[in-house]
């Protein structure tokens, strides 16, 4: 009976660094416990259910050994049930993105719809704006690929006609030319993931993002009334994509259309025929461009 009783111990001993499981009682589960180094019938609510610490018993297959309260017992191990495991969670990974695009846009507002001014002695008309083939590029980071922060880069260059005519004293005439912009704008904004689509392969995606807009024109009229003039103001942007994998890992074709606005309305000479012009300021100006783009180009993720 030593022997046994050492062997019971040493199983004991293992149960309480044993796996974890709930037990939940009930008249079939057998219930034994040791007292006087034997194992005796156990009444059924002598255990609560609850966590145990239990291991298996190599002298009688399908039973648990486990401990309570200082006492030794074993029931059936179906009367037992395993805790589940909560999957670990995989480490944060940072994902650093990059894109370039060519853009292709329509550029609407005051400025670019074309318009008519009439003052003292001189009667301006222009036509509409057509805006030419621009690029952007854009890096970003963040935790995980549907929730990325980025900074981006956009230059689009416009184009419209200018008819000047002026009778003032002796300068008389037609003065027909052509205003060049270039437009520049840095912003900040986030993107994220946004389900469009029933195939999981195409990534789609929704973004937004304020900054920095910067306007200058190339005012190529006869002289005297050829100038250059800047200004800048915020810029809002808005838009949406899809990601198409393209067979190597982190590269994608991405496919973007978004709106713009931005509204200059103050601009400084900084050049001009009449160098008295230079450093005034035209205010109250509405050069409200709402450029909508359609945006093609590579992106990659690492």
């Amino acid at each position: 009976m030593t022997l046994f009783w050492l062997f019971l111990s040493l199983f004991a001993a293992k149960a309480q660094s044993g796996e974890l499981k709930r037990y939940e009682g009930g008249a079939g589960c057998e219930l034994k416990k040791g007292l006087n180094r034997a194992w005796v019938d156990a009444t059924p609510d002598e255990l609560s259910p609850g966590l145990y610490s239990t291991t298996p018993s190599q002298a009688l297959p399908g039973t648990l050994l486990f401990k309570h309260g200082g006492t030794n017992y074993r029931a059936r191990s179906d009367c037992f049930e395993s805790l589940v495991k909560k999957p670990k969670k995989s480490a944060p990974r940072t994902v650093i993105m990059g894109s370039v695009h060519g853009i292709v846009s329509l550029v609407k507002g005051t400025q670019a719809n074309g318009f008519t001014i009439e003052g003292d002695g001189g009667r301006t008309v222009t036509g509409t704006m057509s805006a030419k083939p621009g690029y952007r590029a854009r890096v970003g980071f963040g935790k995980s690929e549907d929730l990325l922060f980025f900074v981006q880069y956009t230059r689009w260059d416009g184009e419209q006609a200018y008819d000047r005519e002026v009778t003032i004293g002796s300068v008389t005439g037609n003065f027909p030319g052509t205003l060049y912009s270039v437009n520049q704008s840095v912003d900040l904004g986030g993107m994220f993931t946004v389900k469009y689509l029933p195939w999981d392969w195409i990534r789609t995606y929704a973004e937004v993002g304020i900054g920095y807009f910067h306007f200058n024109g190339d005012f190529r009229l006869p002289y005297p009334f050829a100038l250059k003039a800047s200004g800048s103001t915020f810029e809002f942007n808005f838009g949406t994509g899809a990601l198409i994998p393209l067979g190597l890992k982190g590269l994608f074709l991405d496919l973007n259309v978004d709106f713009s606005y931005a509204d200059v309305s103050e601009f400084t000479v900084d050049e001009a025929d009449f160098s008295v012009l230079v450093g005034t300021k035209a205010e109250n100006r509405k050069t409200d461009f709402q450029r909508f783009g359609v945006n093609l180009g590579l992106r990659f993720e690492i």
